[in-house]
């Protein structure tokens, strides 16, 4: 597990990239970091026993939507 002010940094950092990626500016590299960032940080809960069930679905987006071609459709850049 990361330090507090890393994980606080981890937290904002993913934060802007699902708002990059909503927005469409760098789609390709917005939705990979936050598909690997999310992984980490929704993953994260889990490995101290309690299984949270409500969440698994967004990893699961978030990687598709990294492999896909969002921003071909709407993007501002």
């Amino acid at each position: 597990m990361l330090p507090a002010p890393a994980m606080s940094v981890a937290v904002v950092t993913w934060k802007i990239l699902l708002a990059t990626s909503a927005a469409g500016v760098a789609t390709r590299f917005s939705t990979a970091g936050a598909a690997l960032l999310g992984t980490y940080l929704l993953g994260l809960p889990h490995s101290f026993g309690k299984i949270h069930h409500e969440d698994a679905i967004l990893v699961f987006a978030m990687a598709v939507l990294a492999f896909s071609r969002c921003g071909d459709g709407w993007s501002l850049d």
